[in-house]
């Protein structure tokens, strides 16, 4: 009898042992595949914290480029010789060509069509052009931007204000 109560006592210990080895292997082995997830999804958030980065960036130096693209064009268009406006009546603005190049270098890296880029070189060359070319430029730069592909600014007649008040 006591042999078989050694015997017994025995197979139990020993599958004791073994159940309590199995699951402190199977712990471990969660806990290592837990580890290694999160790991993998930190540096997948890490990633994408990156792109948004560098997306908003991108964004930023669009949006700048093309709203000094509007400005540059204002001041360009105000130095042209343009059919029914009477000299006198344009307020002149100065327009430097290292903001023209800088804003061509901004358009031609951070747009990603070149419509905003081509009619505003249309307007830099200055050859043929009419006042309402801003119009154009305008809806583009909206477009680029992701703002809206509905046309706003349709009124071709009143789309450059040359001056305000009396001459």
């Amino acid at each position: 009898m006591d042999q078989v109560l050694s015997v017994f006592s025995g197979g139990v210990s020993g599958a004791l042992v073994v159940w309590v080895a199995r699951e402190w292997i199977s712990a471990r082995l969660k806990s290592s595949i837990s580890h290694e997830y999160e790991v993998k999804l930190e540096r997948l958030r890490d990633e994408l914290k990156n792109r948004q980065r560098a997306e908003e960036s991108k964004w930023k130096l669009k949006y700048d480029a093309c709203m000094q693209a509007l400005d540059l064009a204002d001041a360009m268009i105000s130095n042209m010789s343009i059919t029914g406006i009477d000299a006198g009546v344009m307020i002149r603005e100065s327009v430097k060509t290292e903001d023209v190049r800088d804003c061509i270098n901004k358009l031609a890296c951070a747009c990603d069509s070149g419509e905003v880029l081509n009619i505003f070189k249309k307007i830099v060359m200055g050859n043929g052009i009419s006042l309402d070319v801003v119009v154009d430029l305008r809806n583009e730069v909206r477009k680029e931007l992701g703002f809206s592909k509905t046309v706003i600014d349709i009124d071709r007649e009143t789309s450059f204000i040359a001056r305000i008040g009396p001459v």
